[in-house]
């Protein structure tokens, strides 16, 4: 859909022919998908994704007040989880 994701933008670093077609309308869907396997973007996207939710869990832990900690820890993990 044009939708630009982290996996594509890592795949891109690592395989800079990939940017070009990204850009044709007409490319091979499943071609495509498999190139960005190929590289090391979804491994760097997920890896990109634990840093974030260890660097909010960081943030989390400086609050006061009346927070459920435990559910935005959850919520940020559970995130993660599902691209695994």
């Amino acid at each position: 859909d044009g939708t630009i994701t982290a996996p594509m933008l890592f795949a891109c670093d690592a395989d800079p022919g990939l940017r070009s077609v990204l850009r044709e309308p007409s490319s091979d869907v499943e071609a495509v998908i498999a190139r960005i396997h190929a590289t090391d973007g979804p491994a760097r996207a997920h890896q990109y994704a634990l840093d974030l939710v260890d660097e909010a869990n960081q943030l989390l832990a400086q609050l006061d007040g009346d927070y459920n900690l435990d559910a935005l820890r959850t919520i940020s993990a559970s995130a993660v989880e599902r691209l695994a």
